[in-house]
């Protein structure tokens, strides 16, 4: 994997923002997580990213912490710190 592991987050969502939402978004996320975890970053680095993208994109309070909610269900486990 080439690219760096924040390139792969916007595909880690669907178009209306729901994290891992279909089984391609599901097979990029698994993607990011090898790539989080190829560079050593960890879950409070991801997360940050996550909301930025998320911010990025007009979603509300509400709408991020469900999907990094989601996320974290996902990735978190498998993640440094």
């Amino acid at each position: 994997m080439n690219k760096n592991w924040k390139d792969r987050i916007r595909v880690s969502f669907s178009p209306d923002c729901y994290f891992a939402k279909n089984p391609s978004d599901e097979d990029r996320a698994f993607e990011l997580l090898c790539m989080l975890r190829e560079s050593g970053t960890g879950w409070n680095a991801a997360k940050a990213a996550l909301s930025e993208h998320l911010r990025d994109n007009g979603c509300g309070e509400d709408h991020i912490g469900r999907q990094l909610a989601h996320a974290e269900r996902y990735l978190k486990p498998w993640l440094l710190d």
